[in-house]
């Protein structure tokens, strides 16, 4: 009888061991960019329009270098020379200006990026759906980290014959004057791309790309360029400027209607086409002067 039992219990584990499957591999996207290939692309294959903001005055208050932050419909402008922040309304009417740094703060809350390297070591990311997307600028994973550190790809580029080969990358101790020019030097003799600023809405994913190819020049086409990833479509947009000469500008906030920038009166040629704005942005266009603040300008994407 205890041989009956002891073969029954035998009997039963297997069938045990064999209904347990087996753990499931990570999945994450894959985005595939032929970097050799540059589109030409209208404005309007993207915005449907172009929207423009101007800034009220404040007497006696000058803007030299400002960086945007968006939070609560505000404008946020940090002027990293007077190291002053104002506020505007969501119209561009003044609200306030104050010495302490907020910018900080107001974009840990909103969907901003940390895209400005000194090492190209640096952890760069973004904020998206209240993660944060981290990446090195010569990698092609794009991860998340969890409270205790664990890593989890959260997707990665595809650039082909230009991808990283994922080698552990070090370098000596130096003052940091010394260990930029080291860094650069490593990076343009093994690298073929750096990735700059990123961020990401409900359909897009968007990444300024240097193209470096291993210090190889080539002259034909723009060395920094902006890929859209269309996450919806699985295709991409990748160009240096649209077919009307217009550039997008640096440092471009981005959320599922528009992407928003600051143009200044002396840059306003190189991003903003005339023909292109509607009755008042014309009028907003044509009333600017070289001692105005900056414009906030919105680039409302096109819906299908």
């Amino acid at each position: 009888m205890k041989i009956k039992w002891l073969v029954v219990c035998v009997l039963l584990l297997a069938g045990c061991r064999e209904k347990k499957a087996p753990l499931a591999e990570a999945v994450f996207p894959v985005y595939k960019v032929d970097l050799d290939k540059v589109d030409s692309v209208n404005m309007r294959d993207l915005f449907s329009a172009v929207e423009l903001i101007p800034l009220q005055k404040k007497a006696g208050y000058t803007i030299t270098s400002p960086q945007l932050g968006l939070y609560k419909g505000n404008y946020y402008l940090w002027d990293d020379t007077e190291k002053r922040m104002f506020c505007f309304g969501s119209s561009g009417n003044f609200k306030y200006v104050t010495k302490e740094d907020g910018l900080k703060s107001i974009n840990r809350n909103s969907a901003s990026h940390r895209s400005r390297r000194v090492s190209i070591m640096d952890q760069l990311g973004y904020r998206y759906q209240k993660k944060w997307y981290l990446y090195q600028t010569f990698r092609t994973e794009v991860y998340h980290l969890d409270k205790s550190g664990e890593k989890t790809t959260a997707y990665r580029w595809d650039f082909g014959k230009y991808n990283d080969k994922d080698t552990v990358v070090r370098f000596e101790k130096k003052p940091l004057d010394e260990l930029v020019e080291d860094q650069q030097q490593w990076l343009h003799e093994n690298s073929a791309f750096a990735l700059n600023e990123a961020k990401e809405n409900e359909r897009y994913v968007y990444v300024s790309v240097e193209r470096i190819y291993k210090r190889e020049h080539r002259w034909d086409f723009g060395q920094v360029v902006h890929l859209f990833y269309d996450k919806k479509r699985g295709d991409y947009k990748l160009f240096e400027h649209f077919g009307n000469g217009m550039y997008l500008p640096a440092e471009m906030r981005m959320d599922d209607t528009c992407m928003t920038a600051l143009v200044t009166y002396d840059t306003r040629h190189w991003f903003l086409d005339r023909e292109l704005l509607d009755k008042a942005g014309k009028k907003v266009y044509d009333g600017m002067k070289k001692d105005d603040y900056p414009l906030v300008v919105k680039y409302v994407f096109k819906k299908d």
